[in-house]
């Protein structure tokens, strides 16, 4: 069994049809190749812009994106960064309801949001 663990997935625009031409054709050959991938989720899905006042920058990729994802077949994403909630809680909940819907599988977040 191949697992492939992939660090900061930050996908800034929707994927189009053809995934190599974001991904490049060697990673779109690993990630076929792999049994089991795991990927760190270093950015909200949202499409509100509700920035939290930090040092740094605020992420977040637009909910579209999720069509996108789906297609390069992610079989769990780590949720836990300093990242999740650049755009505050909304962000956070937004992300998850995504995953959900597309059955992606994740860990990193609880399911109360204060």
């Amino acid at each position: 069994m191949q697992i492939l663990f992939l660090q900061n997935l930050i996908i800034v625009y929707l994927l189009k049809e053809n995934k190599e031409e974001l991904l490049g054709k060697k990673l779109c050959e690993i990630l076929s190749s792999c049994d089991y991938t795991i990927l760190n989720l270093e950015t909200p899905l949202t499409n509100t812009y509700t920035p939290i006042n930090k040092c740094g920058p605020a992420l977040f990729t637009p909910e579209e994106t999720i069509l996108g994802i789906s297609r390069i077949n992610p079989h769990f994403f780590n949720l836990a960064n300093n990242h999740i909630l650049d755009q505050g809680v909304q962000g956070l909940k937004k992300t998850v309801e995504l995953l959900d819907k597309y059955d992606i599988n994740y860990a990193g977040v609880g399911k109360k949001y204060k």
